[in-house]
């Protein structure tokens, strides 16, 4: 559903009822749900991505299990990308079950991208791309009881970004970001902890540990670990501490 001569991308829905919540493959074939290739809302000129949504869901739209996905391939990806260099113009993929848990994830190191806004709600969040070098982009991510998991590899130039405006939240657990960079312009904020496990920490937003411990760690033991805050980046732990380790 990609944009011509410098349009919008298109909206992409994909609606799937899987009571059990087994793996739905994207990139080959599988013996339940699966795209065997990729999936594109793109606007490879100037125009803004598009939008691609996955529910696992009954008739009349109420969720039904778990939305699992599974990318596998290197050359893999669900992507509602923009030809404009930045992430103003990026669509949205949304992943939502909002009575279940939300996991995307590469099959194998190298498998797998998501291009745009990553948005999900879900009891527990876990979001993990593979593709080497990726950047993974935060929309509205909500753990409704569980922990909201972002990661991509430390082991290459990968790096989470969240966006001035977006924010990565758990209503009682934990929000756990890792990857070799992570840039926060947003919110991130756990119920409980927040961890925080990468090389280059960038913050100008807020991160917050409500009710317990904000780890900032190396992805590496003993390894570097560089933390700058610019402008008006906080980080908070009002009831609990906050920790940098390198070990």
């Amino acid at each position: 559903a990609d944009g011509i001569n410098g349009g919008n991308g298109g909206n992409i829905n994909i609606n799937y009822r899987d009571p059990a919540g087994a793996t739905f493959v994207v990139g080959n074939t599988s013996v339940g749900s699966y795209v065997n290739g990729n999936i594109h809302a793109d606007a490879p000129g100037t125009g803004v991505g598009g939008n691609i949504t996955f529910t696992n869901a009954n008739g009349v739209g109420v969720n039904v299990g778990n939305i699992v996905i599974e990318l596998q391939g290197p050359t893999s990806a669900i992507s509602a990308g923009s030809g404009v260099a930045g992430t103003a113009n990026l669509g949205n993929i949304n992943f939502n079950a909002a009575n279940s848990n939300v996991d995307v994830h590469g099959l194998n190191d190298g498998d797998g991208r998501l291009t745009g806004f990553v948005n999900s709600t879900a009891r527990d969040v876990f979001i993990n791309p593979k593709e080497a070098n990726t950047t993974l982009v935060a929309g509205n991510v909500l753990a409704t009881t569980g922990n909201a998991h972002l990661e991509v590899s430390c082991d290459d130039n990968s790096r989470i970004s969240v966006p001035l405006g977006k924010s990565v939240r758990s209503t009682l657990g934990e929000a756990q970001h890792e990857g070799h960079t992570i840039t926060i312009a947003g919110l991130v904020q756990g119920q409980t902890n927040v961890r925080l496990e990468q090389d280059i920490l960038i913050n100008t937003g807020t991160v917050n540990a409500v009710n317990g411990t904000l780890f900032i760690d190396a992805c590496q033991d003993n390894g570097d670990l560089s933390v700058t805050i610019n402008g008006l980046g906080v980080f908070r732990a009002d009831n609990g501490n906050i920790q940098f380790n390198t070990i």
